[in-house]
């Protein structure tokens, strides 16, 4: 098995917990796999690991190791892409919903990785397809992507159709096209639904609406959304899985429809996604008196 390890240099325990995983995998024969933007802060390294650019880990791997949060492991799913190279997250972050272990629990998962006791679980992702007066680009996102007003307090207005029929104007702050995975994040936050990861659809959600009749809807995954925003004297951003910020302006067209890619999180079978609600969310903690 050869595993590359992906992490966020910032964390402070980074340096501490890499080296350790690294000596542990070369001690268990398995090929390791770093980035040279991880290397800089191992020194010195182990003649053995292999040390390649970050784009290249996904096609150099079995597997990717991320260490961080759950920034981090969206990340790297933007390098997995279309190679779809599955993604065990390590949690050095806060809420952690997509990393599955903890630095307390890791060896004992590591041993279980390396005994194939594991299971991988396919998160859908959405193609994203920007164009507007200074941008013409196209990204995969694993969560969401967010369109809103960039530094204005003013509303903007949204025009959405769905299968080429046109659904609706909304004047918002901005919306949210979010993927079951990404239900948790800012949809959530929104006032969205939260969605098991293993439905595929995709939910549309606005943010701060004018009208209080507007609510979150939950599509097929098969349809296509478009994005209409004609006019706007405001910057416009848009944002993927909370990782790339585009600043453009209008007219701004967005198209939006399920990726044939998949992104392959590793799992194990202790992992169960109500009870992962339950301790993320607090929803069993009672009110202290």
């Amino acid at each position: 098995m050869k595993i590359s390890l992906f992490a966020n240099i910032n964390k402070p325990q980074i340096k501490e917990v890499a080296s350790s995983l690294i000596h542990w995998f070369l001690e268990h024969n398995i090929d390791i796999i770093i980035s040279f933007h991880l290397s800089k802060i191992l020194k010195p390294i182990n003649q053995n690991v292999k040390i390649v650019n970050r784009k290249d880990l996904a096609s150099e791997s079995d597997m990717i190791l991320t260490l961080g949060g759950d920034g981090t492991l969206l990340f790297a799913a933007r390098l997995v892409g279309a190679a779809q190279t599955p993604l065990l997250g390590v949690n050095m972050g806060g809420l952690g919903f997509l990393t599955e272990i903890s630095c307390d629990t890791l060896y004992s998962k590591l041993e279980k990785l390396i005994s194939n006791e594991y299971t991988i679980y396919k998160r859908m992702t959405i193609n994203c397809e920007i164009e507007s007066k200074d941008i013409k680009a196209t990204y995969l996102a694993l969560n969401d992507l967010v369109v809103q007003r960039s530094t204005s307090s003013r509303v903007i207005e949204i025009d959405l159709s769905i299968n080429n029929t046109f659904f609706n104007k909304y004047i918002s702050d901005g919306i949210i096209i979010s993927t079951p995975t990404g239900s948790t994040a800012y949809s959530l936050s929104a006032g969205g639904p939260i969605v098991i990861p293993s439905l595929e659809c995709m939910i549309i959600n606005a943010i701060c609406s004018h009208a209080l009749t507007v609510r979150p809807v939950v599509i097929p995954a098969e349809s296509n959304i478009i994005i209409d925003i004609k006019e706007s004297e405001k910057e416009l951003l848009v944002t993927l899985d909370g990782q790339e910020n585009l600043y453009c302006r209008a007219p701004l067209r967005v198209s939006i429809s399920k990726n044939d890619s998949y992104i392959n999180l590793v799992t194990f079978k202790e992992y169960n996604f109500f009870e992962l609600l339950r301790q993320k969310l607090q929803w069993r903690s009672l009110p202290k008196k």
